[in-house]
This record gives structure tokens, sequence and C-alpha cells, in this order.
């Protein structure tokens, strides 16, 4: 047992194997046994600190891997930090020591963590940012927002101080949602998607034409519901407006008269809308360098000008360049990283009406392998078992692999077969 002098206000974990870590200030214990009263300390150093061989005072998170690696929810200084097993000094997985932020880089006052050991994944509750962090452990130190990320409030697609998070093997999150009082689960797919969001769906067709005259139908579902929606869209062509006029009175209908030819009357001062001579073009780029995006309008009036990265608007800044050169606009996107990827448009508006252009951005990431620790010393196997290999990686595109043994290609036989992710390269023999 150990004693209530030893307790402090800080997360706890047990592993698989039945081992208890217990976070107490600037450090954390380990107990082998429950008759272990002293335990050992794995992380931290003697006094709480924001160096890497220190921790906070506060520490609302703990997580162990099955190589006995920890990770630290390291609330005061605003970081997930991971200690691997038998280190003097931890790495920062997740955060930036010391600074908080709203950020894909930042974190504010983290607590709970979850380690998705399966995809090398890790699930920080950004307390004070109301929001779920998804950081991939292989690769950039950016986050993705899972769940929440918006106003503090009491919805469901919205926390309020999120303390503590747990996925299921379904792949659903659960969410202990401190500040609305109440435990919120955010199923598998709106996880995926960043959240509960609202969609803007949109058809376009090109060179419209009489045979475009039809009812559209829309229908849109999750595994939740199925909702459909109908729009009639009716084609009229100006050049056949002509028509016989038949007149009536007390006596009957009279004979029609011949068709006549209607006469377009057009203000000469009209504004007319703006017409791209040149439409934006998908770009590909590398990460950490710049992406630029152009097109060229024809245009009578200035138009106003607006960037989007999906649905969002675009605003100058240290991320987004946006210029005008002549009839040219031009959108450059700066250091970039994978959370770049996306699609982007331009809308342009004058009184004469609007216009608008797409493509999609890609970023090449540099391939990065993570080997586990477990695959850096000999592994044994039983005869006729299977052997599965996984490799977290990152990179795009996706490598061609080819894997040898003692200098000859494996690949081909038929008893290999080798599947690559965007996240891991698995080798099945």
């Amino acid at each position: 047992m150990i004693g209530p002098e030893r307790v402090e206000k800080g997360a706890i974990f047990v592993d698989r194997k039945g081992h208890l870590y217990l976070a107490m200030s600037g450090k954390v214990m380990k107990y082998e046994t429950s008759q272990d009263a002293m335990g050992v300390q794995v992380a931290g150093g003697e006094t709480a600190g924001s160096d890497l061989n220190q921790l906070g005072s506060l520490i609302n998170g703990l997580a162990v891997d099955d190589y006995g690696n920890l990770f630290i929810s390291d609330t005061n200084n605003h970081r997930v930090i991971m200690w691997m097993k038998g280190a003097t000094t931890g790495t920062v997985v997740a955060g930036v020591s010391g600074e908080a932020g709203s950020d894909a880089l930042h974190l504010d006052r983290p607590a709970g963590i979850y380690l998705d050991s399966e995809h090398y994944a890790l699930y920080v509750a950004d307390q004070w940012n109301q929001r779920i962090q998804r950081f991939f452990l292989v690769g950039a130190m950016r986050g993705e927002t899972v769940a929440g990320g918006n106003e503090k409030e009491i919805s469901s697609s919205q926390l309020n101080q999120p303390i503590n998070l747990v996925l299921d093997k379904e792949g659903n999150l659960y969410i202990a949602d401190f500040g609305n009082g109440q435990i919120t689960r955010w199923l598998r797919d709106d996880v995926r998607s960043g959240g509960k969001n609202n969609y803007d769906v949109t058809l376009e067709i090109t060179d419209l034409g009489p045979n475009d005259a039809e009812t559209y139908k829309i229908v849109v579902k999750n595994k939740a519901a199925e909702i459909t929606a109908s729009i009639n869209l009716n084609i009229s062509n100006e050049d056949d407006a002509a028509a016989a006029h038949v007149t009536e009175n007390e006596a009957g209908k009279g004979a029609p008269s011949d068709a006549t030819t209607p006469t377009k009357v057009k203000d000469p001062n009209a504004s007319t809308p703006p017409e791209f001579l040149e439409k934006l073009k998908d770009a590909e780029g590398n990460e950490g360098k710049t992406i630029t995006l152009e097109c060229e309008v024809i245009e009578t009036a200035k138009p106003a000008v607006e960037w989007f990265k999906d649905t969002k608007e675009i605003s100058q800044g240290a991320k987004y360049t946006i210029t005008r050169d002549g009839d040219k606009c031009i959108l450059v996107i700066n250091n970039t990283t994978p959370d770049d990827v996306d699609e982007y448009s331009i809308t342009k508006r004058n009184k004469g009406g609007s216009r608008m252009c797409r493509c999609n951005v890609n970023v090449r990431l540099p391939r990065r392998f993570c080997l586990p620790l477990k695959y850096q010393y000999v592994l044994n196997y039983d005869k006729d078992e299977s052997i599965v290999i996984k490799i977290p990686y990152i990179g795009s595109p996706l490598p061609n692999v080819m894997i040898s043994k003692d200098g000859k290609d494996i690949t081909k036989y038929k008893n290999v077969s080798i599947d690559v992710t965007d996240r891991a390269i698995t080798l099945t023999i």
C-alpha cells in the first residue's frame, strides 16, 4: 500500500503488467507490486521545473506504451513529454515548452491523454482550448482537432474544459467535459472528420444546356440517419422566346397573331460579372516550403476578392501572403505543413455578380520511419507462425517498398505481402 503521505494531486496509470505509475510534483513514481510501498522514480528531476530533465508541479495525464516508454501531460508547462524507459531526460511530443497557444503546434494546460498504440497516435485533452488534439508520433509535432475547438458551450459540437478522455476499440471517443458536467461521446466518423461540423455541398454544372433541365436530388447519410433534398432546374432559352399573342374578350378568343421577336434593351452602364481568363490550378510542394496559387481575371469593374481554405476565409498574415499584380490574384502559402492539404478557392464579386474557381493543394512530406524498440532486438517466432511487422511511417507520396533478406528482394515471394498506407508499412510473412 502507498501511504497517504506519498500521494499528491496528479494522474495515475496502470500498465498491462499491473505496474502502477503515480504523478507527483515534478516527478513520476513507478510501483512494481502492491507490496512496493516506496517505488522508484522513472521521470522528472529533483525539483519541479520546465527543462527537459524536469517536470512541472502539476501532471494531469499519464500513459505507458508496450515498451515501457512514459507519456506525461506536463500541464503547467503546456506540453506532453515522452520519457523513454531508463532515460534521464524527456522529449516533447506535443505542445511547446512553456508556451500556451491555440494553433496546431501549441497546447493550453493539457490534461488527460490517451495513447493509441495501434496507430501510434496520442490524444490530448487540451482543456483551455476547449478541444481534443490528436498527434501522430511520426513526423512533425502538429496536432489536429478531432473534437471541440469551438467556443465553450453546452452543445453536441462544443466542449468546455475537457479534462480526460478514452478511445474504445471501435474508435469512438469518450470525453470528460468538466465545464459542462457531462461525459460526451464523439463517434468514430466524427473523430476522423474533426468534430461535428457544418458542410457545404456544391454541384457545379458547366456549359448549361436544355438537357440539364431536370430534378436533382441530393442524399446525405451517415450511420445515424439519412436526409434528402430535391432541386428543380428549369432552363430558359431567350432565343426561342418569340411567341404568338392571343387576345380574348366576351365574344371569345381571337386568332393567334404572328409571332414577334422580343427586343432586348441593355443598360450600357450596367456592370458585368468578373470572368476568369486563367483559373486556379492544382498545386503541390515540399513541406516547409512555399506554394503559390494564382489566377487571372477579366474585369470591367474592380472586384472584391476573397480567398478560402475549404469553407474558411483566408486573411493576410504570417501564414498567407495575398497580393495583386494587374489582373492576376496571387496567394502564397508559407512554411507548408500537412495541415495545408485542402481545397482552396477564390471568389470575385462586383455589382454585376460573382464568380468562383477552385483547386487542390498537396504537401509532399519527407519519408520518416520510427522503428519500434522491439524490432531493434532479436525476435523469436514459432514454426509455421505468421510474422507481422508493422513500422510507423510518414511521407507523401506513398513509397515503393523493397524488403531484402541477405541482399535478396523478398517482396515477390508467394508467402510475403506488404501493405503500405500513409501511416505505416506492414510486412506479413
